[in-house]
């Protein structure tokens, strides 16, 4: 097996497009089936976060999904090879998020990274308790869920995505040697 480096990733990728599309197809088709291993676990973990939603509070609450299942349903996975940033992303989409979510305020889009613990500090005002006062609102705890989940299951994504390049090596030897 090849050991992956972001630079190896990027020239197999940019060169497999140059020298034969089927080989390129097979290479996304692959890198996103490893990719897509580890996002339902993702998932799962989100959707696992306990929550204190009440539904008789909630009950005029505009129609949308809940936190949770809108960050579940946002994640997508990309593959990019470019200068800066070559490999497969498991990613939340903070357009379909916030799409999905209906949530409104200052930048809904960063609520994932406010749930995951990557912002710290999560202050939300309680309706018709003390909102027009910061100081007073609640802290909300965070539940790591994306990042633990992606470095719990980093080992068999590192695999997969070595096989899927071991692969496209294989088919250029084959085609072009």
């Amino acid at each position: 097996m090849i050991e992956v480096k972001e630079t190896d990733f990027r020239n197999l990728y940019l060169n497999t497009k140059k020298m034969d599309a089927e080989i390129q197809k097979n290479l996304r088709k692959n890198l996103r089936k490893a990719a897509k291993e580890v996002v339902p676990k993702a998932q799962r973990a989100v959707l696992s976060i306990p929550s204190e939603h009440r539904s008789d509070i909630h009950a005029r609450r505009p129609v949308g999904m809940g936190l949770r299942a809108a960050i579940a349903a946002s994640m997508k996975i990309s593959i990019k090879a470019a200068k800066k940033k070559s490999g497969v992303f498991i990613r939340v989409d903070r357009k379909m998020f916030v799409a999905l979510s209906q949530r409104s305020g200052k930048k809904p889009e960063k609520l994932p990274k406010y749930v995951d613990g990557v912002i710290k500090r999560w202050k939300h005002p309680v309706f018709a308790h003390q909102m027009d006062k910061p100081e007073k609102w609640p802290i909300q705890p965070s539940h790591p869920f994306f990042l633990k989940t992606i470095k719990e299951n980093k080992p068999l994504f590192v695999r997969e995505v070595e096989k899927a390049m071991q692969q496209a090596f294989d088919e250029l030897d084959k085609k072009h040697i």
